[in-house]
């Protein structure tokens, strides 16, 4: 079984606003993110968010703080997967609006012996980029974590070299998502605009 946790407690300093607060096609993207990992059970045997925010006290699911102060993504891997019930984690950030199930129940079938299990996609200028925050983690990432944070090493993948890493190449995730679209998140004002303008069309 996994378990899936929504990454929401950042600032969200880029975007000006408390970004998984704002609204996306009548939802907030936080609300949005967890009616599309409820989908997934019983596949996924629970779905909580981490963040302190006091607005999520409202949400009728479970929320566990960051015990990792300004570690970032990376500390919130860590809470994530020491607050998990399951064994393995789906991990997905609160601004990704257009989540496919699709190509995450077909991660989740994939999992295999891998600690990290991760999408892996190439840029416009054709340089590759993990996804780490659409990507399955296995508790026995924490002590590679934890050694990192500890360093202040706090790239989200940088524990990648010191456990087993199995990349889902962009054809496989294409298989699923054609368009890739669930791997578009929003950082700024404008990259909501242009989702949103997407969404209406």
């Amino acid at each position: 079984m996994v378990s899936a946790a929504i990454l929401a407690g950042g600032r969200s300093r880029r975007m000006g606003r408390h970004k998984a607060l704002l609204e996306f096609d009548g939802l907030t993207l936080l609300e949005r993110t967890v009616r599309t990992l409820e989908t997934l059970r019983p596949a996924v045997q629970e779905v909580f968010v981490v963040g302190a925010w006091p607005e999520y006290r409202t949400l009728p699911l479970r929320v566990v703080p960051d015990d990792v102060p300004n570690a970032g993504p990376l500390g919130g891997i860590a809470t994530a997967l020491r607050a998990a019930i399951s064994e393995r984690v789906l991990v997905v950030a609160c601004d990704m609006p257009r989540l496919s199930t699709c190509l995450m129940s077909a991660m989740l079938d994939a999992v295999g012996d891998e600690q990290v299990l991760v999408p892996i996609v190439r840029d416009a200028e054709g340089v590759p980029r993990y996804e780490a925050l659409h990507a399955i983690y296995a508790r026995e990432c924490l002590p590679a974590i934890e050694d990192q944070i500890r360093a202040g090493e706090l790239k989200v993948t940088s524990f990648y070299p010191f456990v087993t890493v199995r990349e889902l190449d962009e054809e496989w995730l294409r298989a699923h998502d054609p368009d890739l679209e669930s791997l578009t998140n929003v950082n700024t004002p404008e990259e909501l605009a242009i989702a949103v303008r997407n969404e209406e069309e």
